[in-house]
């Protein structure tokens, strides 16, 4: 279970990361750019996942 949770966590870094890093700067690091990347991250795939219930129960 806790490694679905890391890869989770890891999977929403890697999808926000690309977006935000032209936004941050040069050399983005730190703890405000990793969790933002986590959060924007988790918001693309809670939005694909509602995107994909709605599909499938519409």
């Amino acid at each position: 279970m806790q490694e679905l949770l890391e890869l989770l966590i890891d999977l929403c870094a890697r999808l926000g990361r690309p977006i935000l890093r032209p936004l941050w700067g040069n050399r983005p690091q730190g703890l405000l750019f990793g969790f933002a990347c986590w959060f924007l991250g988790l918001l693309i795939f809670l939005a694909i996942l509602a995107g994909l219930l709605l599909w499938i129960f519409w």
